[in-house]
């Protein structure tokens, strides 16, 4: 035959208003206000701090200067060109009417919506 585990007696809680020992003290509802607030103040002052380091992980400086103007102005609206110019070991088979086509409409499609 098993024997039933016995339950564990539960603890009482004790209420701080009841406390004769805590009379004239603070109950729990200022004690929970004064928590809250000091949790606000520091999940505010956290987010701050979370948001400079953001901030300074994300500055990277100005970009660099342009080495070539004329070249990047030259592959500015001309995709294919682009394509040749600094992916030239990606593009480097010749190009067909249906690529002719499609960077046809891809540039209409960037530079006239």
């Amino acid at each position: 035959m098993m024997r039933r585990a016995r339950a564990k007696p539960r603890r009482q809680k004790l209420r701080f208003a009841e406390d004769p020992f805590r009379a004239g003290r603070q109950g729990p509802e200022t004690i929970d206000q004064r928590q809250r607030q000091q949790y606000a103040q520091h999940r505010v002052r956290a987010a701050r701090r979370q948001a400079e380091i953001a901030e300074a992980g994300q500055e990277i400086g100005p970009p660099p200067a342009v080495a070539k103007p004329k070249r990047r102005a030259a592959c500015e609206r001309d995709f294919k060109r682009y394509c040749e110019t600094y992916e030239a070991r990606v593009f480097y088979l010749p190009w067909s009417a249906n690529h002719m086509e499609a960077i046809h409409r891809l540039e209409e499609a960037i530079l006239h919506g």
